[in-house]
This record gives C-alpha cells, structure tokens and sequence, in this order.
C-alpha cells in the first residue's frame, strides 16, 4: 500500500521495495508520466524492439537451411559470373575474337569488349 501511496512522488526505489516486482511497478510508472512526446518515442521504439524479435524467431522457426540455401545459390551464381570475366579477360588477352569468346562463356560481345 506504501509504493501505491506514493508512487507519483518518489524519486527512487525504498530499498524496503527492492525487488522484481516493485522495480517493474516504478518503471511502468516513470512510463505513465511521460509526456505526449516522450511517450509516442517510447511506443515506437517499442514497436521496432518487437519487429526485430519477430524477425529473428521467424527466421529461426524457418530454420537455418532455408537461409543457407539461399545464400549458397547467390554465391554460386555471383562465383560463375566472377569465373566467366576471368576466362572471358585470358581468352581476350591470347587475341581470340569477341564471337569466340562470347559462345565460349555465354557473355555478350560488348561486355567483352568493355573488359
């Protein structure tokens, strides 16, 4: 009855009230006295503090696999495109023609003509 009493007054936790539960009872009050603005900063930061836990369980009930296999195909591809400049810059440098090089590594001949 004490902490209820006085709540609005206080400036700190009675050490006599030191415990989970009052502390959780003084910050929802520190809550309730912000003002308009200080309490639409808090309610949006609530809201991003719980988009991003919703973020990680979901990504976590979807399991990791999903997450890898995405990545590992976006690297083997973007590892291909790297590999085909390689060896479309070799031939290029040897003198084959653009046409060659193009049916060889599936490139265009002006992106070889660009290397």
């Amino acid at each position: 009855m004490y902490s209820l009493k006085r709540v609005g007054t206080l400036d700190r936790i009675p050490d006599e009230l030191k415990s989970e539960m009052f502390e959780r009872l003084f910050r929802a009050c520190e809550i309730a006295r912000f003002d308009k603005e200080q309490k639409l900063k808090y309610e949006s930061d609530m809201i991003t503090e719980r988009d991003e836990k919703n973020i990680i369980n979901t990504a976590i009930r979807l399991g990791n696999d999903q997450w890898f296999a995405e990545g590992l195909a976006e690297g083997k591809a973007k590892g291909r495109a790297e590999e085909r400049i390689a060896i479309a810059g070799t031939l290029k440098q040897q003198g084959f023609p653009a046409a060659t090089i193009a049916a060889a590594t599936g490139m265009t001949e002006d992106e070889i003509e660009s290397l």
